[in-house]
């Protein structure tokens, strides 16, 4: 999206973006149904849009509709919009997302976004690998009693899965060596050799370089685990390109919204700061028109 002197700090350019607009625009003022014509007239002015490109956004959206099903909530046709009635995590994925999309700042710190970014990526992939899934908040500053410290961390870690630490050294520089969040799953047999996902998650557009921030290299000298570990990236935006994709998924597992609102359990239950998060965006969205 391109800087502008408007409400907005970045237009939308890609069918997606222009998807994640209406979304926003449609919940912000919640007459039902909306029609073709009512949402190219819902638009401010100063976004260029035609038929054409509301003809593409609408097909993202029927896209996004045919993947999350009940958890999308919006019901999408050729003719109108509905919004319906979802207590899926999408709603609050789409706020974070959306937030700094603004000139007005948002009253709480990009690090509190972030960190809540994190728990809803927690929430979401709590059920990966079933209903057995163990789930660690490992981002820096943590707080759910993770010692600070990083040598200290990793020991903390690595009794919480049940594995014994390596012996590499690990620099008390290091916050968290590029992991916010840690899946995996035991078995009963109490084996070594489970599955582990080592997740980095980032409300930030550039998605690509974030794709790296894991060295596997030295997080297999910092934990003794028997099988290579996943890696992860979670990121509340919606990945449309698929070159941009491909590029990311070299390095990486990629969770964007729709996959981590299809991963996620049906029922979400906001905290307040999502509720804040995603009220701030609905009135600044009020306000283009």
């Amino acid at each position: 999206m391109a800087a502008n002197r408007t409400g907005l700090s970045r237009l939308p350019q890609s069918p997606s973006e222009f998807a994640d607009l209406i979304e926003l625009s449609i919940i912000a003022q919640p007459r039902s149904p909306h029609s073709f014509n009512r949402i190219l007239e819902s638009l401010p002015d100063y976004i260029y849009t035609d038929e054409i490109t509301i003809g593409l956004a609408l097909g993202e959206m029927r896209r996004r509709s045919l993947l999350l099903l009940d958890k999308y909530p919006f019901d999408v046709t050729d003719a109108r919009v509905l919004p319906t009635v979802s207590s899926s995590a999408y709603r609050f994925l789409l706020g974070t997302s959306f937030q700094a999309c603004f000139n007005n700042s948002y009253s709480k710190s990009d690090d509190s976004i972030s960190k809540r970014f994190e728990d809803l990526s927690e929430f979401c992939l709590s059920t990966f690998f079933g209903e057995q899934t163990q789930t660690v908040n490992f981002g820096f500053p943590s707080l759910i009693g993770r010692p600070p410290s990083f040598p200290e961390a990793v020991e903390w870690l690595a009794e919480r899965m049940g594995i014994n630490s390596g012996n590499a050294y690990r620099s008390p520089r290091r916050q968290d060596g590029g992991v916010d969040l840690v899946i995996w799953r035991t078995f009963a047999d109490k084996k070594p050799g489970f599955p582990i996902v080592l997740v980095q998650s980032t409300i930030q557009q550039d998605l690509l370089s974030k794709s790296r921030d894991i060295d596997l290299r030295l997080w297999s000298g910092w934990l003794s685990m028997d099988v290579d570990p996943l890696m992860g990236l979670t990121s509340p935006h919606v990945i449309a390109n698929t070159e941009v994709w491909n590029e990311i998924t070299r390095n990486c597992l990629l969770f964007d919204r729709i996959r981590l609102t299809q991963l996620s359990p049906s029922v979400f239950e906001p905290e307040p700061i999502d509720n804040e998060i995603f009220n701030f965006v609905l009135t600044e969205i009020s306000n283009l028109t």
